[in-house]
């Protein structure tokens, strides 16, 4: 980040980590303004419930993590986790929920 800056000294910390959590924002925006929009605003109206809400919303986030998360990324999730190598359509499962792990959590207190 500090080269790719092209600065003639390193600019502090707090600047590197305010401008990486801008650039955060501004990327995922969209999707999290199209998860308000079908999820959240209709379950304040209530117009639906929360688990309706909760898919709905959740939708646009799977999309962006799969088309955005590499490969060698979910690899070295899945090492870290010791599991063996997923197949294509595991990955592609991987990568969705990982932008929603609520979901998970909500499954294992059903349990």
């Amino acid at each position: 980040m500090r080269a790719a800056l092209g600065t003639a000294t390193a600019p502090p910390n707090a600047i590197i980590v305010s401008l990486a959590l801008f650039l955060t924002a501004f990327v995922i925006g969209p999707a999290l303004q199209r998860t308000y929009d079908s999820g959240i605003r209709p379950l304040v109206a209530n117009e639906i419930t929360a688990e309706q809400a909760f898919e709905r919303g959740s939708q646009s986030l799977r999309a962006f993590m799969q088309k955005n998360v590499r490969e060698k990324d979910l690899k070295l999730f899945v090492d870290i986790a010791k599991e063996t190598e997923p197949s294509i359509q595991a990955r592609r499962s991987l990568a969705a929920r990982a932008g929603t792990g609520l979901h998970d959590l909500g499954a294992q207190t059903r349990l």
